[in-house]
């Protein structure tokens, strides 16, 4: 079996990559709001709680969602 067809390889790969989106994403509304911190705050505070939706959790809590 080839490394990228294994299931587990996949499925790190989609959270991987939903996560870069949520970087991505914070990027992008940096350069919308450069010169408003307040709107900056808020919708990077409403962006960063995607990361709960990934199933990768972090600071304590487990790192790799397990199947």
């Amino acid at each position: 079996m080839k490394l990228e067809d294994c299931e587990d390889v996949k499925f790190l790969q989609k959270q991987i990559e939903e996560l870069w989106g949520i970087l991505d994403d914070i990027d992008t509304i940096s350069d919308m709001v450069k010169s408003d911190d307040k709107a900056y705050r808020e919708l990077v505070e409403r962006k960063q709680r995607e990361r709960w939706d990934s199933g990768i959790e972090s600071d304590g809590y487990i790192l790799f969602a397990l199947l």
